[in-house]
Formats: C-alpha cells, sequence, structure tokens
C-alpha cells in the first residue's frame, strides 16, 4: 500500500495477468480514494488483504510473479 488507508475495492483476481498500468485495487484515506495501478506486467498469485482491512503505508496488499 503506498500509504495508510482501508482497502475498499481489489479489482484483480488470482490467476489474472495483468499489463502495466492495470488497476489493482482502491484504497480510502480520509474519505478519498486512490486506485493503485501495476508498475509491472504480471499474475496475480494471491490477494493477502481482504476488502474493508486497514492498512500501512508498505503493507503488502497482493502478490504477483
Amino acid at each position: 500500500a503506498p500509504m495508510p488507508g482501508s482497502i475498499s475495492r481489489i479489482l484483480v483476481g488470482p490467476g489474472e495477468t495483468i499489463q502495466q498500468g492495470h488497476k489493482m485495487f482502491t484504497l480510502e484515506a480520509m474519505k478519498m480514494e486512490t486506485t493503485v495501478l501495476s508498475q509491472t506486467g504480471g499474475k496475480i498469485a494471491e490477494i493477502l488483504i481482504p476488502v474493508g482491512t486497514q492498512v500501512d503505508g508498505g503493507d503488502l496488499v497482493l502478490r504477483m510473479t
């Protein structure tokens, strides 16, 4: 996660192949939403944090291969 907040939406699923710039999840912080984009292409291996969970900056939300 790029900053502290709550995961409001997960926009990808395990096994999905994505390209650079693909929308991965939405983070809500202080009533503002930020959509996090993939910085590289790859395959989603695992979603580590479910929707509604509070995260800190630097927390791993999902794993790609």
